[in-house]
Formats: C-alpha cells, structure tokens, sequence
C-alpha cells in the first residue's frame, strides 16, 4: 500500500470530526438529564401544594423541565471553548424519531362515512333514508354497520339494486353495473 499514511491521516480526522459532533450531544445530553432530575423533584413539590393533587404529573414535570432548560440556555456547558447550552443544542446531531423513540400513529375508519363516500355523496333518496336508518340502528345495537346498512336497505327498498348508487365509471370493477345486489 503506497498511500498508507494519507490513509491513516484521513482515518484520524474523520474519527476526529465525528468526535466532535458527537461531543455536542453529550454536553447538552448531561445537562438534559440535570434538569429531568432537578424537575422530578419540582415537580414533586408543585404536586404537594394544596389544590394541585389533581394535576398530571407527566405535564407539571415536562413544564418544569422545560422551564429549566430555558433558564440555563446561557450558561456556559462546553468547558473548552465555552460554549452555551443552547449554542450546543443547535449544533448537536439531531436524531430522528426511530432513534427516539419512534411514532405510534392510530387511524380510526368511519364506515359510516366510508360508505357515504363510496356512494360519492348520493342524493338518493332510498339511499339516504337506508343510510339515517342504519346510524340510528348502531347506536343501539352491537352488530357492524355494514350488516345493519344491508338488513334496512332489504327492509327499505328490497327491489332496488345498491349498484345504482355505488356504481361509477373509476368503480366499476368495485361496483358492477349489473350486480345481484
């Protein structure tokens, strides 16, 4: 290996470059972990004054950090070149959720209203009549709104076909024209 001291060199100043990156983090990780410490026990104390029992402790602990972190944003944290928390907290490496913790994200489906959107809206009046049948129904009865949507479109209109609703030129294979039902 004929460059094999550049090779070196170059190794050294990028472990030195990600060392200091990384340094940020750490000071301002240290001083993170300070005031989660210092707001467990103000939070403690808020918490223990007549009238605030009621309050949640998660919120009362993250205000409290909060409010400590801002407090101490000028003070000096980076012992050799003196830099401040919040100077440091703008140059350290930003994690992304999957190394924070991550996001959990819940979507709920109205079929409902996915029924209703299926039909686009329709101004049918069968339809619309099955559709107000079929909310009021759930509210008392534990079966899905999709069995109670067909159960009163058989009692409201039992000669009438559901594909003339749903049908449509970007549906049609959902939706045939020429459907049993």
């Amino acid at each position: 290996m004929q460059n094999r001291g550049a090779l070196w060199i170059f190794t050294i100043l990028l472990a030195l470059a990600c060392l200091w990156q990384l340094s940020f983090s750490l000071f301002t990780s240290r001083v993170e972990s300070k005031a989660r410490q210092d707001a467990g026990f103000s939070a403690d104390s808020v918490l223990a004054v007549v009238g605030n029992a009621g309050l949640d402790r998660d919120s009362v602990l993250l205000v409290q950090e909060n409010r400590m972190l801002r407090d101490r944003g000028r003070d000096k944290i980076y012992p050799l070149f003196g830099y401040t928390y919040n100077e440091c907290k703008e140059k350290e490496i930003n994690l992304g959720l999957d190394l924070k913790g991550g996001m959990a994200v819940t979507l709920e489906v109205s079929i409902p209203e996915l029924v209703a959107n299926l039909s686009e809206n329709s101004d049918d009046a069968t339809f619309a009549t099955v559709m107000s049948s079929a909310r009021e129904r759930q509210r008392s009865s534990t079966e899905d709104f999709i069995t109670l949507f067909a159960q009163e479109w058989q009692t409201k209109a039992p000669n009438a076909k559901m594909a003339a609703v749903f049908h449509s030129a970007d549906k049609k294979d959902m939706f045939p024209p020429r459907s049993e039902q």
